[in-house]
């Protein structure tokens, strides 16, 4: 008879218990049958997210991401340093759409540290990391606006920026405006 340890005490094995097999065996159909994942189709869309600093991109992006989410306290100057990506699913006439929403550093930072500062070029660099390693397509760009402050022209040089430094974006929402509509 085999010996098995129990809460450190050595005791015979019962001759009709159940083996660590059998165990296995009677478990492996029910996990097989939680674990299957049938594979859908489904649209991927990334959308980023840019405009001045402080107009609210990350409060956009968490309340999309979470619609109970409730805005932390204003800040003095915009925490976001670095792209950050949120991920949101959502399902429509059957199909499933899969969103990234990537949020930007702000423009036109008005952090004093020079040490913290973000100038235009370095968010820009951030972007194009993103694009190169992260998210390959953006399939259209957010200009954020601050509706308690108006727009102003820094919200206009921040379209400016975007169509100077991005010109290839109208070919890709032309090329997909084709795609849907065919």
């Amino acid at each position: 008879m085999n010996q098995r340890e129990n809460n450190g005490e050595h005791q015979p094995e019962s001759e009709g218990a159940m083996t660590f097999d059998m165990m296995m065996d009677g478990i492996r159909p029910i996990i097989n049958e939680q674990n299957t994942y049938p594979f859908k189709r489904c649209i991927h869309r990334n959308l980023l997210l840019l405009g001045r600093t402080r107009t609210g991109k990350s409060t956009i992006s968490e309340v999309i991401s979470d619609p109970a989410c409730v805005a932390k306290d204003a800040k003095l100057f915009s925490e976001t340093r670095k792209i950050t990506l949120n991920r949101v699913a959502a399902n429509h006439r059957e199909q499933t759409c899969y969103f990234n929403i990537i949020d930007s550093p702000g423009l036109y930072d008005n952090t004093i540290e020079q040490k913290e500062h973000l100038t235009n070029e370095k968010i820009r660099q951030y972007i194009n990391e993103c694009i190169t390693k992260d998210v390959t397509d953006i399939h259209a760009f957010g200009f954020v606006f601050s509706a308690n402050g108006g727009i102003n022209s820094e919200d206009i040089k921040s379209m400016i920026f975007v169509k100077e430094k991005y010109p290839e974006l109208k070919n890709s929402i032309e090329k997909e405006k084709k795609r849907v509509d065919s």
